[in-house]
């Protein structure tokens, strides 16, 4: 499974894109398909931000908000 941030966030936005193309549309089982694969592509998406730490600044770009 690709752990690429930005290959998964083009995957939950195109999934996402389709299942409310679908909605709008009546298309239940595309809905159903797409919708899904949004919550994989989210899930996955979450997974990996909390696997590498990407969504934390690191201790080295912290600001302690005190001077030397």
């Amino acid at each position: 499974m690709p752990s690429s941030l930005g290959y998964l966030g083009l995957n939950l936005v195109g999934s996402a894109t389709l299942a409310v193309d679908a909605a709008l549309t009546s298309q239940w089982g595309f809905l159903l398909l797409e919708g899904s694969w949004a919550l994989l592509s989210l899930w996955a998406l979450i997974g990996t931000v909390r696997r590498t730490g990407a969504a934390r600044p690191s201790p080295a770009t912290e600001t302690t908000g005190g001077g030397v």
